[in-house]
């Protein structure tokens, strides 16, 4: 096949193309009734092999099993063991829910759950709620006293 250069030699002023020159120009540019091939087009076929197919990308499904879906329904125990160690809440204890009302809402770290939450441990004792930890309860307003002073007397033992 002839190159460029040589194809517009053949037409410079003066100069009458032969039969075979203008036949090979017209044979070195693809017709528009001809198909072009894939491997005739430079990184086509990598460029296609690369490209992410739709219904790939809609797939809720496709690595499922090496990313957590959204609503981490695909996760097992040691998975969710892991985020709670990778997020710093493995300690956090089972009975105290972090709700997001539905709505963007601001994401704590461990330390900050701590010290928002209210642990049983911080205000019971033996089973019972510690005296000193009332108020903080919110108990103080619902509990009446009544202060009675009792005469001092004696006691005898029986």
């Amino acid at each position: 096949m002839a190159t460029l250069q040589q194809i517009y030699s053949w037409f410079e002023t003066g100069d009458i193309p032969t039969q075979e020159e203008f036949q090979q120009t017209f044979s070195s540019f693809v017709h528009k009734e001809e198909s072009i091939s894939i491997n005739k087009i430079t990184g086509l076929e990598s460029t296609l092999n690369n490209k992410l197919d739709s219904t790939h990308a809609a797939d809720t499904n496709a690595h499922h099993a090496l990313l957590a879906k959204l609503d981490a329904s695909n996760l097992n125990y040691e998975n969710s063991e892991a985020w709670k160690l990778a997020l710093g809440v493995g300690n956090i204890p089972d009975n105290v829910a972090l709700v997001d009302k539905g709505e963007v809402q601001e994401v704590y770290n461990k330390a900050q759950i701590l010290a928002m939450t209210m642990l049983v441990d911080d205000f019971v004792a033996d089973g019972k709620i510690r005296a000193d930890k009332i108020e903080a309860l919110g108990f103080s307003l619902s509990l009446k006293a009544v202060i009675k002073k009792y005469p001092e007397t004696t006691c005898q033992q029986v």
